[in-house]
């Protein structure tokens, strides 16, 4: 009857394991709509998958450039693989080393995926990364700038509303406070009966 128990056990243990993404490093490697968009964008495979969107989507989801999917693949492995010179680039300026030893399940490093002309998918690439990195700068300038112009709006709003006299444009509850007649003690005896 234990030993039975205790296959069960083991059993029920493996189904949870195998339902756990593995972890090495601290890292979760598992396949999510975000890694295939990023192996998308890599790939190239249709004519969306510019370099201009994958530029945009590593500057909203800046921690995907070191993703990994299930197999421990990430985005130098298919930048490597797709010999995406512009991919590596965007990697490299969002962190990621197209150069890194680390491997997949296969024990394959991302440049390891490439088959041929290797040393051409890097000619250039400093410059690139250079390019993005300064595009990036200028965006969060212009996000803050947008940011600074709602707040300055909003003050604006808030001053308009301080300078009106007559109440006309304050909120209802302001513009009744405003105008309601002053009520004796006497009136508010009457209103409670």
């Amino acid at each position: 009857m234990k030993s039975r128990t205790v296959q069960n056990a083991l059993v029920l243990c493996s189904a949870l394991l195998s339902a756990v993404p593995p972890v090495v490093n601290g890292e979760e490697f598992q396949d999510t709509p975000l890694t295939t968009e990023l192996w998308q964008l890599c790939a190239k495979n249709d004519a969306t998958k510019t370099d201009e969107a994958l530029e945009a989507f590593l500057y909203s989801n800046p921690d995907l450039a070191l993703a990994r999917s299930a197999d421990k693949r990430g985005g130098l492995w298919w930048a490597w693989e797709f010999k995406n010179k512009f991919a590596l680039a965007a990697l490299k300026a969002y962190g990621a080393d197209p150069e890194t030893s680390e491997e997949d399940d296969d024990g394959s490093t991302p440049k390891q995926m490439c088959d041929s002309e290797c040393d051409e998918v890097t000619k250039g690439i400093e410059d690139m990364v250079k390019t993005i990195l300064e595009r990036k700068v200028e965006r969060e300038a212009k996000e803050q700038r947008e940011l600074d112009e709602d707040e300055d709006d909003d003050d604006d709003d808030d001053d308009d509303d301080d300078d009106d006299d007559d109440g006309a444009d304050a909120t209802p509850t302001q513009a009744t406070r405003s105008k309601k007649p002053h009520v004796s003690a006497d009136d508010d005896e009457d209103e409670d009966l």
